[in-house]
């Protein structure tokens, strides 16, 4: 998970660098421990630069539908809508209308996501303490942004 130190840092990296970001943040609603999402469509440079995908799948614990959606510049979309048709699978229509009909009758049902797998992650470390299975504490990774790219 990036903070918004390493978006900064990113941001630093591919500065003045003909490089588009492609951020996977399917599981922004699932962090644990008080944590938030730091999204590259907040940092004013990247967004400007990146496409951030998204999955109501992950976010509605309905994963099998596939249903997602990417956000990115006009530019950027206008590429994407050219090559989409020919990688898009096992979409339907249907699926697409039940969850529009979902999200209008309940706007707010991502907002329980963290405690909810955070109850469970915190059971099923508690049922393995003294097992010989110790379980190891999800926390933020710290990257090491000081390589550069040549």
């Amino acid at each position: 998970m990036a903070g918004s130190d390493d978006l900064d840092a990113l941001a630093a990296l591919v500065r003045d660098r003909p490089i588009s970001i492609l951020a996977d943040e399917v599981y922004e609603h699932v962090l644990y421990d008080g944590r938030r999402h730091a999204s590259v469509l907040a940092h004013p440079e990247l967004r400007e630069r990146s496409f951030a995908v998204f999955s109501f799948g992950k976010t509605l614990h309905a994963t099998g539908w596939r249903v997602g959606y990417c956000i990115a510049p006009a530019a950027m979309t206008r590429e994407i809508r050219k090559v989409h048709q020919f990688n898009t699978f096992s979409i339907a229509s249907p699926l697409q209308y039940a969850i529009a009909s979902y999200l209008s009758r309940f706007p707010d049902a991502w907002m329980g996501l963290s405690d909810f797998f955070q109850a469970k992650r915190d059971l099923l470390a508690g049922l393995l303490r003294g097992t010989g299975f110790e379980p190891v504490p999800a926390a933020e990774r710290t990257f090491n942004w000081s390589t550069t790219a040549p």
